[in-house]
């Protein structure tokens, strides 16, 4: 039956969150599946700050109405465009997407000349109130209209409005997500203590095993951004320990959700294969692996170099870091060792210099990459901390390597060995003391570091070494035999009788032993035993 709609007044029914997220999925599914080289990629990106302000509207809509829950699902939506972005990057985008031009100044109103004319206009101004207060009706619903959409500029502001949003009405999956995108946002910004500080209250590491796939890979990209703030901050120890989660093991792109992995793929069915290619992030959201390898190996480098030089025959090693020892034990196996070719190679290079003493080398191979261009808020003062680590840890490795060879070493050589301050290197000298890395003392007088002989030589550990195997070998043959019974079946057969035989061909048991209640006759008692006495103490003896 047609329906004139023209005629015919209806009510059409729908769900406006339900769209604002349809067209959200629609954004993100076109720039998965649209090639990153074409030029289409970067018009259809365009389209991402006229549904920004869509989405700022849905929320303002919802917000003045009262429903906050959905104001708090629009607000992890619009979460999700902005975390990634920089304050300079995203001023400069949404101006060339929205073209947003200052607005024209205004022409100056006359003065008027005499109180006549203002008079004049007091009047005029009293006559536009009254008749605009004659032409609301009181009877009709006052419309509350919401504030001009603006692009965000201020990214950081805006993003912290947004997540107290979320934090006050949105369910505890949206929750998770605002506050890693939060720690995400803050660590880019170069702010680690409090992204740090917030990541350790939040305690998201104790349940991201249970956590959904899409908060999963977040915390993922998190965690990884967090290493480089440690990492722009000079704390390289943190920073090791945060990337060494996500870039030891073997499926980096996989864990980013940034690419698939060809090898993996023949144990996959292909539902599994369409669920994670749905879950891929667009290519503008990507962290760039070459660098993430480059800074993990560069701080697994200052802290394996001079913990290989410290432990160089101990039998239980510590070891830091299993991937970097793997590339370095590749590494020395080469036969042909040709010039660094790429960022690994120039990284396993700098760590073979700084190892033999040459912390030059090892900081020209660093600082003249040009993958430093590719780090997001590089500051030159990044250089000078790399060169002040390289430094420390330069000079660490020579005490541990070359200490044994001295009697006394003097401050100043040192200071200017590897140039820096002698406080510097008082500090470092005198930490490896009190930490028992390094047997020696100071004199003060002289200015000096004397050594004390009390480690062990080359062959002394080699003796040592074989000590630790013989025992270790000795302990695995003790438990083998007790796992196989053997020990069970000789204390068995040294409680049986001695005497007691069982013949291999027919099974029978024979008892050996000598009657010795009953003794056979003799003819001679005192003299020599008989033909058949002697026959029968020969085979008792052969039995035995």
């Amino acid at each position: 039956e047609y329906i004139d709609i023209v005629k015919e007044e209806g009510k059409v029914y729908g769900n406006l969150l339900a769209s604002i997220e349809r067209l959200d999925d629609e954004l993100t599914k076109s720039l998965q599946f649209i090639d990153h080289h074409n030029k289409r990629y970067l018009e259809r990106l365009k389209d991402e700050t006229p549904l920004l302000l869509l989405e700022k509207a849905v929320q303002q809509y919802y917000e003045l109405k009262g429903q906050f829950g959905k104001a708090a699902s629009v607000a992890g939506r619009r979460l999700e465009h902005i975390y990634y972005k920089l304050n300079e990057t995203n001023s400069e985008a949404s101006s060339k997407s929205v073209n947003i031009s200052p607005a024209p100044a205004k022409a100056p109103a006359p003065v008027p000349d005499t109180l006549a004319s203002l008079q004049e206009i007091d009047t005029a101004k009293d006559e536009n109130k009254s008749s605009e207060a004659a032409a609301i009706d009181p009877e009709k619903e006052v419309v509350l209209q919401p504030p001009p959409l603006v692009p965000d500029l201020n990214v950081t502001q805006t993003l912290e409005q947004l997540c107290h949003t979320v934090y006050k009405y949105g369910d505890d999956r949206l929750k998770s997500k605002a506050v890693l995108m939060h720690i995400y946002h803050l660590a880019i910004h170069n702010d680690f203590f409090a992204a740090r500080d917030m990541m350790l209250m939040s305690h998201i590491q104790d349940t991201i095993a249970q956590a959904p796939e899409p908060i999963m890979i977040l915390y993922n990209r998190t965690l990884i951004q967090l290493g480089f703030a440690a990492f722009r901050k000079g704390r390289i120890l943190d920073a090791h320990s945060c990337l060494s989660e996500i870039a030891s093991g073997g499926k980096v792109k996989e864990l980013l959700a940034q690419g698939i992995n060809t090898r993996y793929n023949s144990e996959k069915t292909q539902e599994q294969e369409k669920k994670e290619r749905r879950r891929q992030l667009p290519y503008h959201m990507h962290i760039n692996l070459e660098l993430l390898e480059c800074i993990h190996l560069i701080c697994s480098m200052l802290l394996e170099v001079p913990n290989m030089a410290a432990h160089t025959y101990d039998v239980k090693k510590k070891i830091i870091s299993k991937n970097f020892r793997k590339v370095m034990y590749f590494y020395n196996r080469q036969v042909f060792r040709g010039p660094p070719e790429n960022t690994k190679e120039y990284v396993i290079a700098s760590a073979k210099a700084l190892a033999d003493g040459d912390w030059r080398t090892s900081a020209k191979l660093l600082l003249d990459l040009d993958i430093w261009k590719l780090v997001p808020n590089y500051d030159p003062e990044i250089r000078e901390m790399l060169k002040k680590k390289i430094q420390e840890q330069g000079l660490r490795t020579y005490l541990f390597t070359f200490s044994q060879h001295y009697n006394s070493l003097s401050l100043k050589e040192l200071s200017k060995m590897f140039e820096l301050p002698e406080n510097t290197v008082h500090s470092i000298v005198s930490k490896m003391m009190i930490s028992e890395q390094l047997r020696a003392s100071w004199d003060q007088p002289t200015g000096s570091v004397v050594m004390h002989r009390v480690e062990p030589s080359k062959l002394q550990y080699l003796a040592l070494q074989f000590a630790e195997k013989a025992n270790i070998l000795t302990e695995n043959n003790e438990q083998s035999d007790s796992r196989t019974g053997y020990s069970q079946y000789k204390d068995r057969w040294q409680q049986t009788d001695r005497y007691t035989r069982t013949s291999r061909t027919t099974g029978r048991t024979f008892n050996t032993k000598p009657n010795t209640r009953f003794p056979r006759p003799t003819t001679n008692p005192s003299g020599p035993r008989s033909h058949q006495s002697r026959n029968f103490t020969k085979s008792t003896q052969r039995w035995e």
